[in-house]
Parts: C-alpha cells; sequence; structure tokens
C-alpha cells in the first residue's frame, strides 16, 4: 500500500517504508473480477500476474471520464473484508488528436540516466515532494485544449512498474497535469525489485503504444518523450508504421551526448511527414507547438 496523504514534511523514513510496500506486493492468479459501469455488471478473471482488463463493445457512453466499481467477486474466506475500489473509465470519441507521452525526465525530474540519483529519488520523495520538470506542466496543460473548448486525452506509457501506479496519478494530480490513462510494465513482487525500477526491455512501450492506436483507428496522435533511453528509436519505429497516423514528435534532450543521434533519428521520421522538435527547455517545445497549431497562438 502507498503513503496515503504524502506531505512536503513527511520523513524521509516513511518515504523509504511506502516505497518498499509497493514492492512488497503479492498477486492472484485466475481471481474473479466484477466491473460494474452505466449499472451494467461484467466479468473477468485476472492473468498469471493478478492484472486483468475489460474490453466492452456498446457501452453506451459518451466523450470524457466515467466513474466505475470493481470488486473482488471471489468467495470470501471467514474474516475477510470485501475488496472494492472506484476507478474511473475515459472515454475518447470526440477529440481528433490524442497525446502518448513517458514519464520519467519527460515531466517529472526522475534522473534515469543516473542510477544512483534515481533511487535516491525514489527512497527519499513523495508524490508531494517530487519535482516536476521546469515548464511541463505549463505545456502539457496548454496541450490537453490547444486553445479550444474540447479537450484532447492523454495515455501515459512509462517503464515504470504498476507497482508506481498510485505515486504516478497523486503526482499528476498534485501538479495539476492532464488526467490520463496510465500504461506501465510489469508488476515487480520482490523486496529488491525497486533497485530495478524503470530499467531493463522497452519493447512493453512499443507494444503498449501500438494498442491505443489500433483502438482508435481514425485518430492522429502526437508522442511525448526524452532521449535518456529509447524514445527516439521506439517513436521512429511507430511513425514509419503510421506515417499518416503521426501528427509530432517532442523528444526532450535530458542526455546531452545523444542529442545529434537523436537530431539523425529525428530527421528520419521528419522525412516520413511527421514534424519533430528535440529541445533542452519547454518553451522550445511550446513555441513549436504553436508553429503546427497544436496550441493556439
Amino acid at each position: 500500500m502507498a503513503l496515503r496523504n504524502p506531505g512536503k514534511h513527511t520523513s524521509v523514513w516513511k518515504n523509504i517504508i511506502a516505497l518498499l510496500k509497493m514492492f512488497l506486493v503479492s498477486t492472484i492468479a485466475d481471481a474473479k473480477v466484477e466491473l460494474t459501469l452505466n449499472d451494467k455488471t461484467y466479468c473477468c478473471l485476472s492473468n498469471e500476474q493478478g492484472l486483468f482488463e475489460f474490453e466492452i463493445e456498446n457501452h453506451g457512453l459518451g466523450q470524457g471520464w466515467h466513474s466505475a466499481e470493481l470488486r473482488l467477486a471471489d468467495e470470501l474466506v471467514d474474516g475477510q473484508e470485501e475488496v472494492k475500489v472506484s476507478t474511473e473509465i475515459q472515454i475518447s470519441t470526440q477529440s481528433e488528436l490524442i497525446f502518448i507521452s513517458d514519464i520519467d525526465d519527460t515531466f517529472l525530474v526522475s534522473h534515469v540516466t543516473q542510477k544512483p540519483k534515481k533511487l535516491y529519488t525514489l527512497l527519499t520523495n513523495n508524490a508531494e515532494t517530487r519535482q516536476p520538470v521546469k515548464g511541463a506542466v505549463e505545456f502539457y496543460k496548454a496541450l490537453k485544449t490547444g486553445g479550444s473548448q474540447k479537450e484532447n486525452p492523454f495515455f501515459y506509457v512509462s517503464s515504470s512498474e504498476w507497482n508506481l501506479y498510485e505515486f504516478l496519478v497523486q503526482f499528476i494530480k498534485v501538479n495539476e497535469l492532464p488526467k490520463g490513462v496510465l500504461q506501465l510494465k510489469q508488476l515487480k513482487t520482490g523486496f529488491l525489485d525497486f533497485f530495478k525500477s524503470g530499467y531493463g526491455s522497452h519493447s512493453h512501450k512499443l507494444d503498449k503504444i501500438e494498442r491505443v492506436l489500433q483502438l482508435y483507428p481514425t485518430k492522429q496522435f502526437v508522442l511525448l518523450g526524452d532521449n535518456g533511453q529509447h524514445d527516439p528509436l521506439i517513436y521512429k519505429e511507430i511513425a514509419e508504421e503510421n506515417p499518416d497516423r503521426i501528427k509530432a514528435v517532442y523528444i526532450r534532450g535530458v542526455k546531452s551526448r545523444r542529442w545529434d543521434e537523436t537530431q539523425r533519428i529525428l530527421q528520419e521520421i521528419e522525412s516520413i511527414g511527421t514534424a519533430c522538435c528535440q529541445f533542452r527547455h519547454s518553451q522550445q517545445a511550446f513555441e513549436h507547438a504553436q508553429s503546427i497549431g497544436l496550441i493556439s497562438t
């Protein structure tokens, strides 16, 4: 269980305990889960990792966010309390543009390329004390509306594990970033797994982004990431496979020695017809987005 209601004055020790608890979890395979949505109930079973998903057609929901309830429907043992949580579901039918963003070092300062510093930041901070990248919040807020009354939906696809889900939701809320759907990496269940958080294969990001594109076959997309790991190459592959659907790619240049390499990759993406911008400061991305009509002037 994550630390509830973290504050700026929460002790480092409590932050460390809260983080460890996020990774000291156990999962239940083949658990029966019920979803109550729009006065209807749907059922599914969890997979071997204890994760589950619902695919519902003809749900009758309109544009925006909708409340739903999840319940563990397995028979309870003596003394066990009913497991029930509220959640929200995003429906994106009206917006023509969808934003897909990485998290670490794209809008959340994480120091992914400096492992000791990243672990220190993870251990000693919480959603209230972690810092957004300078200017990122204003940039994302502007992208959300584009200067119009219609809100563009956001998906956050990250190499962080599902263990950090609650922390990330809290961080997005505290910093008033656009509320979005999180797509994270395989759940970790070991005591020392947090040392490996955010590392390893990034193929899941490609898979998750492709899945979002499949769910919205008529929409165009903007991809946001950084050059600290593999975002430029992942976004290049996505753009090449979907040349008419990726409107723009934004890469924050957090690693100077990868700047030139990233520029070459972005030039290849631009040759497909996708607008690209590598930037060090959010204002540069903001002005580029204005120049191509993503943000009204």
